[in-house]
């Protein structure tokens, strides 16, 4: 099944809600946030001259789910999935359009 794809970006509702006076809240969540080392992306052959901060590069990737929780919190039920990625691939949204 596959689904459009969404912005994980929070909504100005949900940082106000968020909001603790002592510090920033950044516009995603933790949670949604990857580091990939030399070694992975030598894998996958990510030339890094060619990226900087603000770039957008197209991930497209297969991911193991390694935990499933749910939990009642008295104000309905929270579930978390965790993932682990198995396979990623990486394409410059740059060079994206040049393709079609």
């Amino acid at each position: 099944m596959l689904k459009k794809m969404v912005s994980m970006e929070r909504t100005p509702v949900e940082m106000a809600e968020a909001s603790n006076p002592t510090y920033n809240i950044p516009k995603y969540s933790y949670g949604l946030s990857l580091c990939f080392d030399q070694e992975t992306l030598d894998k996958l052959d990510l030339d890094t001259s060619d990226v900087e901060v603000g770039d957008l590069l197209h991930l497209f990737a297969m991911a193991e789910v390694t935990s499933v929780s749910k939990n009642d919190t008295g104000n309905g039920e929270k579930c978390r999935v965790e993932l682990t990625l198995t396979h990623v691939g990486l394409e410059d949204e740059n060079n994206e359009a040049d393709e079609y």
